[in-house]
């Protein structure tokens, strides 16, 4: 290096006698070095009298020397090296008198090569090499441990044990106890002492920093009179002595303490402080390792205090710490060698050379810097050889610190996927979370129907999807599509980070999905319930939206904590809806997918043109969905069926129900008809059938005074008084229709059904039958249409109704004695009935058939006219099934397939009213890589097989086969003519069920001609109903009412006990009166309707058959199964709410509500 050294090799040269230099003992150093003293004079000045220790020297005109001189030019010793001896021997000196015992077995081991067991006890050791071992010497026993004596228990050993710890730490002495929680971080006095710790390493290093900044600063000065900075350094040096005292007597295991980073830096630092300041000195050259304790100490306070709670934040904050430290020591030792010099460098002529030079600590920080980022800043080169060596073995070290800090880095600085991070709620919106089993398909149809247009009130939500899975390429695509509305997390809902992650304490909701296509109902229903117990136990209000499979787990879910109706929680069990919409659909054909298509919101979409005439008659129907408003004052007063009238006529809506209490929960809105004796009142909600969200609002702001002349588009919320519909009334005589008394109702329908008996579906009102029916009986003998109907008077053994009087009750038989055996004469003969085949075996779980049988036994139907139903599947399977359907009449068994033809002319499928195929899930884990169209194999065999099935009139009831056309049973010739619903478990297997049908796979499920017609179900069409019931939370109760009736907390828990249905008797004696929110699904001719009404005008439109069934039979009608152009015989399609003036056809059938 050149300056002032320049010179130093022509001067080295010729001190050396023009034959190099000698050092290292004797080595020629390839290194320029200069006599020691001339050096050291050149630098810092020529002091020519020796005892130079006065006052004056610091202000010596040949120097500026503030903190003193270097003590070689005074003639004493150098103590650099001594200090650095004596840390190593302080280090091994303390090892070897806490634990020489270890230290000793170390360094046997190691010579030993590992020969020795590594568990040899320290007695056995002095035992066999302390002294010589006598053969005549009987050998001890070894020492038995009392907590292993077999004879012992353990329990009474422990508590020993816990006795004994606990009396000597009542007797530690006081001073012993203050010193092990002084050691411990981890509680206050520990993170006090601690505190103090990181304070003095940061005030020692500032000094030391300071000092080595200094120009022209040496190493190790010698002065009359210290600096103050001397006697700080002492006194933080002294309180550090403690600590480590504190650290290494409070620790159990002292010898990890004493050789401990931390306790290393203080046996090389703390002797030069509290040496130095006595002998007038000042040696900064390890005062750089406070860096370790500094650093250190402040990270485990950060992690003891709860700052640093995360792991990789840890991680990384330690990565640095390491980095830092290590290179300041690198810089603290490279500035040390440098100043002083290599060590053993001597003249020929015995004098003492100087190779070093004088620099900074920055500088030697520039340096070593520059070495790792290949950016030297400092202009340095290293002139000893002890400088060189620290850079190597920094670059060996820095190398092993870069390889495994990569990968922290990496991990903690790599960019992180949207679907890993955080949501952070927004003030402008609010957001619900969608879980569970979360698909492509239902993804995007969810999010489709939740932000439909009609649905205002969605444009305030946003969707944070939480799903287990990272998003697939459908699901990114859909994202991409609703980037500003939905959002995707990666997380489970066990999870409480994952919890927080979503922000599940400020969603509006949780909704939980199922999966469609498990293999498992039962385990992914349980995976379902403790999403639930995770969302509650976070939070107790949250209000949580839950599917599940089967009706049987629905208990656990009521039973969880902080479950509430009230706060908006809900269940929708898929299997309940699903068999309970096949049931209803077995009285009235198209029943399934007129409700079906009322889950979801079509009315904004565009209208798709069809090759078929009736398809577009088809999907107008579909645009229609349930809709609830509050009625305005107008309708105040009314009765259910004057408001009804109104509104059809006036406002074009279709009232379905009404619910007088909005402030009860609503999972028990009830649906109310003109026998309940309800009248509307100001806080009644009504149930409405409509297109638009527009078109229903009208019912909220009608108006008498400002709408009675104007056009519906017109109608419009007003500020002028509204009065009621009496005063209306009073006021006028034409704005409600005047409407018969219900004395006058029962008369004119009890004339009526007399005079129509043999109509193929019952119409009569209940009420009209129950009056004519009673006039027939003689005294004390009670009818039993009037027991049917729960008139208080005794119970007929036929006809008792269960615990809730909602259902008929028998005791239940024998699964034996309803097995029919058709060879037998004996065996029952069917007729008019309802076939139920299951394809499924022994090992099939159960699917509870129980919601499939109960609406069709429902205590609203009169007893004569049941159906039978006669199940066809395996004895193995239905078994599970029979201890909940068993109580319930008229429920016969076949053992049997659908597969085969045989069963199914033994099973009267000729005659029957309705066959439904079904198949129940397989538990296998070899069927997931199936390919789905397989998933529906069973059923689209047995579907084919029954419509290529032809049929004789063997076995054909008598009366059907003589006059058929007399007989209220069916005689159908062959397959193609059955009414048949098929049940899939995938919707896109439509398209094998008809050899007819040209629907692509692309088109939409509610758009394939199979399920336009009633044929064909799935239960993908109740995925929608999750939205229904998070922003219509009413409109759920009420469907379930349609197909149910009101299913009352009773009923689930008597269903929950899994034995069946109880007896009035031995139940909780509820009366058996009719319930005012009863409703019958009915499916009347037109035909029929139109020669049994006595209008005045004649009746032809759909319109006016509306209004007269609701006049005179309480009957709410729900849209027309009409005739296709199709080429089989009984092909029809669903036609919801035609428009008023449609032209009803003679072979029209109406799918209605018969209102109790």
């Amino acid at each position: 290096m050149d300056g002032k050294f320049g010179g130093g090799d022509g001067e080295a040269r010729g001190s050396d006698g023009g034959g190099g230099r000698r050092g290292m003992g004797g080595l020629a150093m390839p290194f320029p070095a200069v006599p020691k003293h001339r050096a050291l004079l050149e630098r810092f000045g020529n002091f020519s009298h020796p005892p130079l220790l006065n006052s004056s020297i610091g202000n010596s005109s040949t120097g500026s020397w503030q903190y003193g001189v270097p003590c070689y030019l005074l003639g004493r010793p150098e103590l650099a090296y001594v200090y650095f001896g004596v840390g190593f021997l302080l280090a091994i000196a303390l090892a070897l008198i806490v634990d020489h015992q270890t230290i000793f077995q170390f360094f046997r081991r190691l010579l030993s090569c590992g020969d020795l067991p590594e568990d040899l006890d320290d007695v056995d050791y002095r035992h066999t090499h302390g002294r010589k071992h006598d053969a005549n010497e009987p050998e001890k026993e070894p020492l038995q441990d009392k907590a292993t004596d077999d004879t012992t228990p353990n329990s009474i050993t422990f508590r020993k044990q816990i006795r004994e710890l606990a009396r000597k730490k009542r007797t530690r002495w006081p001073v012993r106890a203050f010193i092990v929680s002084a050691a411990s971080e981890h509680n206050l006095i520990g993170r006090l002492w601690m505190s103090l710790g990181v304070i003095c390493s940061g005030i020692s290093l500032s000094i030391h920093l300071w000092l080595a900044s200094v120009k022209n600063q040496t190493i190790e000065a010698c002065a009359e009179r210290n600096h103050a900075l001397h006697w700080i350094d002492l006194a933080v040096n002294v309180y550090l002595l403690i600590y480590f005292l504190i650290r290494v007597l409070g620790r159990e295991k002292k010898l990890p303490a004493v050789l401990s980073f931390h306790s290393l830096v203080d046996y090389f630092h703390v002797p030069n402080a509290v040496v130095d300041p006595w002998l007038c000195r000042q040696f900064i050259g390890f005062g750089f390792l406070r860096v370790y304790n500094f650093g250190g100490w402040l990270l485990d306070l950060a992690v003891a205090t709860g700052l640093l709670r995360s792991a990789n934040k840890t991680k990384v904050f330690r990565l640095i710490f390491v980095v830092t430290s290590l290179t300041m020591v690198a810089s603290g030792f490279l500035h040390l060698a440098e100043n002083i010099g290599d060590p053993l460098l001597y003249a020929p002529d015995g004098e003492d050379l100087y190779n070093g030079q004088p620099t900074g600590f920055w500088k030697c920080f520039l340096y070593i810097y520059g070495r790792v980022s290949m950016l030297d800043l400092s202009y340095m080169q290293v002139r000893t050889a002890t400088g060189r060596i620290i850079i190597y073995s920094f670059q060996l070290l820095a190398l092993g610190v870069v390889a495994k800090a990569i990968p922290v880095i990496a991990d903690y600085m790599k960019v992180k996927p949207e679907y890993q991070r955080s949501y952070h709620p927004s003030s402008s919106y609010l957001h619900i979370i969608l879980t569970g089993h979360v698909t492509a398909y239902n993804f995007k149809y969810f999010v489709r129907e939740f932000y439909e247009k009609e649905r205002i009130r969605s444009k305030y939500f946003k969707i944070v999807v939480l799903s287990d899975n990272p998003p697939d390429a459908a699901i990114k695509t859909q994202l991409l599509l609703h980037h500003t509305k939905v959002y995707y997390r990666q997380g489970s809902m066990l999870k409480l980070e994952d919890l927080h992650r979503v922000a599940l304490t400020e969603a509006a909701a949780t909704l939980i999905l199922c999966s469609r296509h498990t293999f498992d109902p039962d385990a992914d229903d349980a995976a379902n319930i403790m999403r639930v117990v995770s969302a509650k136990n976070l939070k107790h209000n949250a209000r949580v939206i839950v599917e599940l499979h089967h009706f049987h787990n629905k208990p656990h879910v009521l039973n969880t904590p902080h479950w509430s109706p009230l706060n908006g929680d809900s269940v929708i069990c898929l299997a309940e809806l699903q068999l309970g919409l096949l049931a209803q659909s077995c009285v009235a054909q198209g029943f399934s997918t007129l409700m079906a298509n009322l889950f979801t919101t079509r009315s904004s979409r565009s209208k798709i043109k069809h090759k078929k005439s009736w398809m577009d008659d088809y999907q107008r129907g579909t645009r229609f969905e349930i809709y609830y408003r509050k009625f305005s004052p107008f309708f105040v007063g009314m009765n259910f069926q004057e408001a009804s009238i109104f509104c059809y006529r006036r406002l074009k809506l279709v009232l379905l129900a009404t619910h007088h209490n909005p402030e009860q929960c609503a999972c028990s809105a009830t649906i109310d008809g003109i026998a309940g004796g309800g009248t509307i009142t100001t806080d009644t909600i009504g149930f409405f059938l409509g297109e638009r969200s527009s078109k229903v609002d009208r019912v909220r702001v009608y108006c008498k005074n400002c709408h009675e002349n104007v056009e519906l588009s017109a109608i419009k919320k007003c500020k002028c008084h509204m009065p009621t519909a009496r005063e209306a009334k009073k006021s006028s005589t034409h704005t409600v229709e005047e409407l018969p008394s219900r004395t006058e109702l029962e008369a004119n329908s009890a004339l009526e059904v007399e005079t129509k008996k043999n109509m193929s579906c019952p119409n009569v009102s209940p009420a009209d039958t129950l009056a004519t029916s009673c006039t027939k009986n003689p005294p004390g003998g009670p009818s039993e249409l009037c027991l049917a109907m729960g008139c208080d008077q005794p119970i007929n053994g036929h006809q008792q109704l269960d615990s809730t009087g909602m259902f008929y009750w028998v005791p239940a038989p024998d699964i034996s004695t309803v097995i029919v055996d058709v060879k037998k004469e004996s065996s029952k003969t069917f007729s008019n009935h309802i076939v139920l085949c299951v394809l499924a075996g022994k090992e099939n779980e159960a699917i509870g058939l129980a919601n499939f049988v109960l609406p069709l036994r429902s205590a609203a139907i009169p007893y004569e006219e049941l159906h039978d139903i006669l199940l066809v599947s395996n004895k193995g399977f239905l078994e599970k099934e029979w201890p909940v359907i068993g109580n319930l009449p008229q429920i016969y068994i076949l053992e049997g397939s659908a597969l085969k033809r045989g069963d199914l002319r033994r099973a009267s499928l000729m005659t029957c009213k309705m066959c439904v195929i079904m198949s129940a899930p397989t538990v296998s884990r070899d069927l997931k890589d199936q390919d789905p169209a397989l998933l529906d194999k069973s059923v689209i065999l047995a579907t084919a097989n029954v419509r290529t099935t032809s049929f004789s009139k063997e076995g054909v009831p008598a009366e059907s086969r003589a006059n058929p056309l007399e007989s209220k049973s069916p005689l159908w010739k062959h397959g193609s003519e059955v009414p048949l619903i098929t049940d899939l478990a995938r919707e896109t297997n439509v398209v094998f069920l008809d050899d007819d049908d040209t629907d692509s796979s692309t088109r939409e499920f509610y758009l394939t001609q199979p399920y336009s017609e009633g044929r064909a179900f799935t239960n993908s069409v109740l995925d929608l109903l999750m939205v229904m019931c998070f922003f219509d939370p009413f409109l759920v109760s009420v469907v379930e009412g349609m197909i149910f009736g009101p299913i009352s907390k009773e009923l689930e828990n008597v269903l929950a006990e899994g034995d069946g249905l109880i007896d009035s008797e031995v139940g909780m004696n509820i009366p058996l009166e009719r319930k005012p929110d009863r409703v019958r699904i009915v499916q009347p001719s037109v035909e029929d309707v139109l020669e049994s009404l006595n209008a005045q005008e004649k009746v032809n439109t759909y319109g006016q058959v509306y209004v007269e069934l609701l006049r005179t039979r309480n009957i709410t009608s729900l849209g027309v199964f009409r005739r296709t152009d199709g080429r089989r015989k009984n092909q029809r399609f669903v036609m919801c709410n035609p428009p008023q003036d449609t032209l009803l056809h003679d072979d029209d059938l109406l799918i209605a509500l018969q209102h109790f």
